[in-house]
């Protein structure tokens, strides 16, 4: 039910960001909520690998590093 209810949310949201801690990335989830097609943005605790970083960039998902707080012209 909890991932029903997360995708109806990202359905009727203009914008959704993800925020998870560096240790779910290169692991296999048990649910899928959505792709990353919906994401505009990611909020993580640690510095992505480099290959990560590619593959949002590529995707124009921003990439929002906690430790390392950009300044406002990189959000927008």
């Amino acid at each position: 039910i909890e991932a029903a209810l997360r995708r109806k949310v990202i359905e009727a949201s203009n914008e959704v960001y993800l925020m998870v801690d560096y240790s779910k990335f290169d692991k296999e989830a048990f649910v899928r909520t959505a792709d990353f097609s919906k994401l505009k943005g990611i909020i993580t605790d640690a510095e992505l690998g480099e290959e990560w970083q590619e593959f949002l960039e590529e995707r124009g998902i921003t990439y929002i590093n906690c430790y390392r707080l950009p300044d406002e012209t990189e959000l927008f």
